[in-house]
């Protein structure tokens, strides 16, 4: 009697739990989005802001796709998160191999998606996990990449601050590695409060999933600007090469005093592979006050090469 009465009721059950929206008992207006369109697959796992990303087909073309998925339900700052959620689509509306393209975005009255090329390959935080820290000569090819695709985004007035390694896809283009950012970055501070749960608002934790990878100023309030991806750039920079993260903390405020206190072990120091011109300009990008960093994505690429 405690059991499921039915398999549907079962099925029905793990849907809700994890987000699939079937077309058996949805609400027409999401019939006639998402589920009109596109052939929902298999899950990919989960993207920023507590979405899901599941594989697709385009129902009329055949093309495969990826569906990033949020949900309404759980979400208390459902205005300011769905803002944001589109705020990325809009932003990576710019032709660049390294940035993932938007195809579609669409909602009903339980949740956005938006519908992007399919990435095959792993993220770069699964690439981190099986054989951090990479040689330099990988990081060095992935930064060149992640940093022309930034400087375009600037010229189109869009931000990368807080992307972090899961939400970055590696793939082979031509029988080489491609490095392809799947997101665009927060816009403010209240950005990331909005999505922050209540443990790290508390200061009982503080997510590894983006914090880390914000600058300061922007968590003091300041908007962003190409300095704030200048760091963002930077943390990236030094896991890979170093295989950990420059600064980490228990909660926010520690970790907003770690950034500006103290430059991190540089990374020739932790990984002697690493040039020491180029760990120089690492420690740079790094730098707690923005004025000390490099002006421009363009500028960092060079002291890289």
């Amino acid at each position: 009697a405690e059991r499921w009465p039915s398999i549907a009721a079962f099925a029905q059950a793990l849907d809700t739990a994890v987000g699939v929206v079937r077309s058996a008992g949805v609400p027409a207006a999401a019939e006639d989005g998402l589920l009109s369109r596109y052939e929902m697959g298999a899950p990919l796992g989960r993207g920023r802001l507590g979405s899901l990303v599941y594989k697709g087909t385009h129902r009329a073309l055949g093309t495969p796709v990826a569906i990033r998925v949020l949900r309404r339900e759980g979400q208390p700052h459902w205005d300011a998160v769905r803002a944001r959620f589109l705020l990325e689509g809009r932003t990576l509306q710019a032709a660049h191999p390294s940035l993932l393209q938007v195809r579609d975005f669409g909602e009903d009255e339980r949740s956005v998606f938006v519908v992007t090329d399919l990435i095959e390959g792993p993220s770069l935080s699964q690439a981190l996990a099986e054989g951090a820290p990479f040689v330099w000569s990988r990081v060095q090819a992935l930064l060149a990449q992640a940093l022309d695709a930034v400087a375009v985004l600037h010229r189109r007035g869009g931000f990368i601050a807080g992307v972090s390694p899961d939400m970055i896809r590696l793939t082979t283009e031509d029988g080489s590695e491609r490095l392809v950012l799947s997101t665009a970055g927060i816009r403010s501070v209240q950005d990331v409060l909005a999505t922050m749960r209540e443990q790290e608002l508390r200061g009982q934790e503080a997510s590894e999933q983006e914090l880390p990878y914000v600058a300061p100023e922007i968590l003091m309030g300041q908007a962003p600007d190409p300095r704030a991806d200048v760091f963002t750039v930077g943390v990236l920079a030094y896991q890979m090469a170093t295989g950990r993260l420059p600064y980490r903390a228990r909660s926010m405020p520690e970790l907003l005093g770690c950034m500006l206190q103290a430059a991190p072990v540089p990374a020739a120091e932790v990984n002697a592979e690493v040039p020491r011109p180029a760990s120089d300009a690492i420690t740079r990008a790094l730098a707690g006050h923005a004025s000390a960093r490099f002006a421009s994505a363009r500028e960092l690429a060079a002291a890289l090469r």
